[in-house]
């Protein structure tokens, strides 16, 4: 498995607006891929929004985001109001190690 994860930095007091953006665009546009996650801080820096997606392999991720950036004007998300309350973005690709999963 891989995890795709976009680290989202926003300027001072506007990390919240990031969040309600991101959602917005994935409500409108949804992620092709399989699961997707939005997180914001519990306890850290308060201005960060990381959005996490899985993939079964690099190849789907890849295929995953061709069919989303052909959806993505129909997203209508105004990129001068993201760059307006973005500071800066980055993108880490995790490939899946090992997982124990606890079943009820």
């Amino acid at each position: 498995m891989i995890v795709d994860r976009r680290t989202f930095i926003a300027k001072p007091g506007k990390g919240g607006k990031m969040k309600e953006m991101l959602i917005e665009l994935f409500e409108k546009n949804p992620w092709p891929g399989g699961n997707l996650r939005i997180y914001t801080s519990h306890i850290g820096p308060f201005n960060h929004v990381i959005v996490e997606s899985e993939s079964e392999s690099l190849a789907a991720f890849e295929q995953a985001q061709a069919q989303f950036e052909q959806g993505f004007p129909k997203a209508d998300i105004d990129m001068d109001v993201r760059h307006e309350i973005e500071v800066s973005a980055s993108t880490q690709m995790w490939k899946l190690a090992y997982e124990r999963r606890i079943e009820d």
